[in-house]
């Protein structure tokens, strides 16, 4: 495993602002006001849980295995899983006319780190001291300026990526990605937000507006509350999918997050719920509110959405 994240707030400055002279607004408070308390008006209504893997569920009737990730590329990972969901659900909810679709996170990647960062050790290098890994605003500015390609064979160029191509988003870091899939992409922009506070953060995942989180702290599994919940392992900067939200039995929130370590890491089947447990997806582990509270406001907490024209067809 490696990690590729480390909080960086003069580089987040630099996309937000980037985003803002191209005419996008990231906060998500300030962007969606209508949204404010979204996830305690749900509450209110009822509503225990909201997953991305139920929608999974119902599209594919099954879930798709955790990414394997090897290198620093967890910000690619994670937010390409996010928009990947955020389509499942949207088709589910019938928001949106398309087809299920996975999403090439190697070109992002490849492109953010050719444009704002240093080169880094070729594909093969082992060293854990690999030059890796982006900032999570970084992928929020490609989407929503660039976009995302779906996985395919792009025969056209020669490359194929129906399936992971984890070498090829290092080799991009450092020899760039070939113009022609950065064209492919403009087809589909996604709309992305920033929130601030976990608090606030709870209201687009409240909305099926799944996105990526990036903290220092990393989570496989070994320290478990007695609700099924995760503790920390360790510091260690990373970024994973936050795909839902649900009520303890205690009546605190807790989110869900998907990681991509594949079976590196053992969590818990289940997560204890106000309505009764739930299980989980492989490499899907739920963190209470407090204890995200706790690490403190260096994280990046990145949510997505998919406009309508951008469905993947």
């Amino acid at each position: 495993m490696n990690h590729g994240w480390t909080y960086n707030p003069d580089r987040i400055a630099a996309s937000t602002e980037r985003l803002a002279a191209a005419g996008y607004t990231l906060s998500f408070d300030a962007d969606r006001p209508s949204m404010r308390g979204y996830w305690e008006r749900q509450r209110q209504r009822g509503v225990t849980r909201v997953l991305a893997q139920d929608d999974e569920l119902k599209l594919n009737g099954l879930w798709r295995d955790s990414n394997h990730q090897v290198r620093g590329t967890c910000v690619g990972q994670g937010s390409s899983r996010a928009i990947e969901d955020v389509h499942i659900s949207r088709l589910v909810d019938k928001a949106i006319v398309g087809k299920y679709t996975q999403i090439a996170y190697e070109v992002m990647y490849g492109f953010a780190r050719k444009e704002h960062w240093p080169k880094t050790h070729p594909w093969g290098c082992n060293c854990r001291n690999c030059p890796d890994g982006l900032q999570g605003t970084d992928a929020a500015e490609f989407y929503a300026t660039k976009g995302v390609i779906p996985r395919a064979n792009y025969s056209q160029v020669g490359i194929d990526l129906s399936k992971p191509r984890e070498d090829l988003a290092i080799q991009w870091n450092n020899t760039g990605v070939p113009p022609v899939l950065i064209a492919a992409a403009a087809f589909h922009k996604i709309e992305c937000h920033r929130s601030m506070t976990w608090g606030e953060y709870s209201d687009p995942i409240a909305a099926k507006q799944w996105g990526h989180v990036c903290m220092p702290r990393i989570w496989q599994g070994t320290r478990v509350d007695r609700f099924g919940c995760c503790e920390p392992d360790g510091n260690g900067g990373h970024c994973t999918e936050c795909c839902g939200i649900v009520v303890l039995p205690s009546g605190e929130t807790a989110f869900v997050m998907q990681q991509s370590w594949g079976a590196a890491c053992k969590y818990p089947i289940a997560v204890q719920t106000i309505s009764g447990p739930v299980k989980l997806r492989p490499g899907s582990y739920a963190v209470r509110q407090s204890v995200l509270e706790s690490i403190g406001n260096q994280v990046e907490l990145i949510s997505c959405d998919i406009p309508s024209r951008s469905s993947f067809r």
